[in-house]
Parts: C-alpha cells; sequence; structure tokens
C-alpha cells in the first residue's frame, strides 16, 4: 500500500484500497476498505474502516470500524430492495438487466478537522462539516453543520462546539489550509480558540486596510 503514497500503513494491513488518492502524511489502519475515496493532507482512518464514495478533508481523525457510504436500495414503488432487479452484475448472477436501474452511491463528504467516533455510520449522500463530530456509535442520515457535535440513532445535534460568530470566523480563517511554518508559529493558538480567532480578526484588519 505504500505504492498510495500513505505515510504509515502497519505490515499487516491486509485492507483493500480501489481508486484512492491521499494528501500529505495520511494513514490508514489495518483491514480497512477504501474504494472511490479521497483523504486530505493529515487524516487518518483506523482499523476496520469501511469508506465507499467519499470525499474526506485535511486533519480528519475516524476512528475503528468507521463505515461510510452505506449502499441504498431502492423503496417507494419497488417491489423488492434486492439489487438482482436494479444491478448489472452478472458475476453475482444478477442477469435480469443490462444497466444500472438505480443509483446505489451518492458521494459523501467529509469537511476539514472532522473527528468521527468509533463503531460510527454515515449514510452515503451526508454532508459533514468543518470541525464536526460523530459521536461513537451514532447513525448520520442527514447533513452535519459545521462545528455541531452529534451522536445516538438517529444522530442528533447534541451541541455545538463554539458559539455561531466563532464558526464563522474559524471558516473564514480556514487554518487547514495554512502550511507548515504558519501552523509551528501559531501552534499555541491552536490551542486555544479564542487566541486563535484573535489572529483571524487581525488578519482580517490587515486586510481591509490594504485594501483601503
Amino acid at each position: 500500500m505504500k505504492r498510495h503514497g500513505l505515510a504509515h500503513v502497519p505490515y499487516d494491513v491486509r485492507g483493500i484500497i480501489q481508486n484512492a488518492r491521499f494528501g500529505r502524511a495520511c494513514r490508514v489502519g489495518r483491514d480497512v476498505l477504501l474504494r472511490h475515496v479521497t483523504m486530505g493532507d493529515y487524516s487518518y482512518v483506523e482499523a476496520g474502516c469501511r469508506i465507499t464514495g467519499t470525499r474526506i478533508g485535511k486533519y480528519c481523525s475516524i476512528a475503528p470500524n468507521v463505515t461510510i457510504g452505506l449502499a441504498s436500495h431502492p423503496l417507494g414503488k419497488a417491489a423488492s430492495t434486492h439489487p438482482r432487479f436494479f444491478r448489472d452484475a452478472p458475476e453475482f448472477g444478477y442477469d435480469l438487466t443490462n444497466r444500472e436501474l438505480h443509483t446505489e452511491y451518492n458521494e459523501t463528504t467529509i469537511g476539514h478537522d472532522v473527528w468521527v467516533g468509533a463503531n460510527a455510520v454515515i449514510k452515503d449522500g451526508v454532508t459533514v462539516g468543518n470541525g464536526a463530530v460523530i459521536g461513537a456509535g451514532a447513525v448520520v442520515v442527514r447533513d452535519v453543520g459545521p462545528y455541531a457535535i452529534v451522536g445516538g440513532v438517529p444522530a442528533k445535534v447534541i451541541r455545538q462546539r463554539f458559539d455561531d460568530s466563532t464558526v464563522e470566523r474559524l471558516q473564514h480563517l480556514a487554518w487547514w489550509d495554512q502550511d507548515d511554518e504558519w501552523l509551528r508559529r501559531h501552534l499555541d493558538k491552536m490551542l486555544d480558540v479564542t487566541q486563535l480567532i484573535e489572529l483571524s480578526d487581525a488578519a482580517s484588519a490587515a486586510s481591509l486596510d490594504h485594501q483601503a
């Protein structure tokens, strides 16, 4: 799996990676399945994860046994939910149709700096905003806003990590796009959101002064 450009993989990874792209210093645990996945810088996926059709941002932390991008099956008027009736896959014996009659996977988007707890499940087509936290064992079936903490089955908002003003300013700062020099210089501020916001405000004020 080193050919994928990953920073670290365990010696007994025993996983499957198909059509995946990785940013800098990404890593994966053992027994993972990644199909049609892109992963931003410094994001990691722990052991036992199953992720399909997903864009993962930078600095994401995905705990063990997380599933992202579950296939959907037809409901509504369909008499059966079994894929033999909507998939063209003769290798599985699904030979009733020669074309795909139902979209199984819609792309899932995980923003930057998202933490997904162990054993969480995120439905396909969902968007999880920057800075969100998905509680362990949660089942996410709808979009999650930036910096929200969600949990439960189905997942609901428990609380917001920060107030609306702080979230807006963090989104504007987009620290995850800064280079290593910037991060080293402001490491103390990364550990205190109040100081980081003050830095963001100062940068915005300087930009306005320059434009004036």
